[in-house]
Parts: structure tokens; C-alpha cells; sequence
């Protein structure tokens, strides 16, 4: 905690799954790829005191999502690193000075493509900028929060 009211977090985020593809190899294959999604996050987080016991927070994050894929039935692999940012809101309930229970929902993109472009003719000139995003939302859950400085 910088202050009562803002503190700053790292964070780090594995997400292991399996995705059924069919795929061409010379012929129309399946298989059920092997996808582990890592985030390695930094972020602010923005403190409101409404009541002793009931703490609402916000916050931003950026940082990297590194992305690997594995087909287990060939052993091709694949992995990509992508800039990601994210957004979360939640509460802490405090049962005493030290412990509370920490409600939160996150929401996490990587950036898949930036691009972006110059034009000028007889009408005038301008420029433009667009990007593709995923986004993945992550992180609905609850946990124990265990202040080690007290509040």
C-alpha cells in the first residue's frame, strides 16, 4: 500500500486448458491441443473507505500474456508473447484489523494486432489507428486476505 487509499500489485495468472481442433496434415486430423495462457501483470489498485468493515476497489493492470500450445499426439508447439492489459472491481470484508474475505472479478485482453496508417489527398489528410483485442475475463472468485501491517 503506497497510502490508505492506493496500493500497487504484481500479479501472475496461469490458465491450463485443452482444445479440441481438427486441423490439416496432409489429411483432416484431430487432436486435443494442450493451451497454457500466462499473465505477468502489474497494476494499481484504487481504495474506497465507505465503512470500517467494507473496502470496494478498482484497478488497471498491464503487462504480458505468453501464450503456448502443444498438439501431444505430434509434439508441434507453438508460442506467442503479447502486450495485455486488464480491469478488476471488488470488495474486501474485513473481520478484524489483520483478515478479510477479498470478493473480486477481473477482466484481462491481449492485444492480438496494432496498425495503424496515413492518408492525404484532395478531401485533406488524416491518420487512424485500430487494434484487435481478446478479451478473457478471468479471476471471478474469492479468497482470504491476511494484512501483514495492519489497516
Amino acid at each position: 500500500m503506497m497510502n490508505p487509499a492506493y496500493g500497487i500489485e504484481v500479479f501472475y495468472l496461469r490458465l491450463d486448458s485443452k482444445a479440441p481442433i481438427e486441423y490439416y496434415d496432409n489429411t483432416v486430423e484431430f487432436a486435443e491441443f494442450d493451451v497454457a495462457s500466462n499473465y505477468v501483470m502489474v497494476g494499481g489498485n484504487r481504495y474506497l473507505a465507505v465503512h470500517p468493515k467494507v473496502e470496494p476497489y478498482g484497478g488497471l493492470q498491464i503487462g504480458m500474456g505468453i501464450f503456448n500450445v502443444e498438439n501431444p499426439e505430434t509434439g508441434k508447439s507453438g508460442s506467442a508473447t503479447k502486450f495485455a492489459w486488464g480491469l478488476k472491481a471488488g470488495v474486501n470484508i474485513w473481520a478484524s484489523e489483520r483478515i478479510a474475505i477479498k470478493l473480486q472479478g477481473g477482466l484481462l485482453s491481449a492485444v492480438q494486432s496494432v496498425g495503424g496508417g496515413l492518408y492525404f489527398g484532395t478531401g485533406g489528410a488524416g491518420a487512424g489507428v485500430s487494434g484487435l483485442f481478446d478479451l478473457l475475463p478471468v479471476d471471478p472468485g474469492w479468497c482470504v486476505v491476511f494484512s501483514l501491517g495492519g489497516r
